[in-house]
C-alpha cells in the first residue's frame, strides 16, 4: 500500500501514536498482574517524548532508506508543545510515531512488529532506567 504524501508527517504520527500506545498497553499487561494505577504509570512513562526519542535512537541504525526519509521528514514537522520534554525530544518522538504510522499504513506488519519488539527488548534490558521500574 502506498501512503500519500498529502497525509503529512503529523497524520502519520497521529496513527503511529495510537499504534504505539496500544503496543505499550499490551506489553505492560502481558508482563503480569498489576493494579490499574501501575498499569497507567508504566504506560505513561513509556509513551513520553523522551522515551520515544530513545526508542527511535535504538532503531536508527537498522532503518531502510525510505524509513530514514520518513523520519527526517517527520522530525522537521512542527512539534506540539509538551511538558517535561525538550523540543528536540518532541521532534524525535514525532519522527518515531510517524515511522510507526507509516509502517502500519503501508501494511508492513512484520517490519512494524520487529521494530516494536526491538524497542521492548531495549526497555527490558535497562534495569536502572525509570521505564524499567514502571514496566516491572
Amino acid at each position: 500500500m502506498q501512503v500519500s504524501p498529502e497525509l503529512g508527517p503529523l497524520a502519520l504520527a497521529y496513527v503511529g501514536d495510537a499504534v504505539y500506545s496500544l503496543f505499550v498497553r499490551e506489553y505492560v499487561v502481558r508482563r503480569g498482574p498489576a493494579k490499574g494505577r501501575h498499569l497507567h504509570q508504566a504506560t505513561v512513562c513509556e509513551v513520553r517524548a523522551a522515551a520515544q526519542a530513545r526508542s527511535l535512537a535504538s532503531l536508527e541504525d537498522q532503518l531502510t532508506e525510505q524509513e530514514r526519509s520518513i523520519v527526517r521528514w517527520a522530525r522537521n514537522a512542527k512539534a506540539s508543545r509538551g511538558r517535561g520534554s525538550t523540543v528536540a525530544q518532541r521532534h524525535q518522538a514525532t519522527a518515531f510515531e510517524a515511522l510507526l504510522g507509516y509502517l502500519h499504513l503501508t501494511g508492513q506488519n512484520q517490519r512494524l512488529q520487529a521494530s516494536l519488539t526491538k524497542v521492548a527488548n531495549q526497555v527490558s534490558g535497562t534495569g536502572e532506567d525509570e521505564r524499567e521500574r514502571h514496566l516491572a
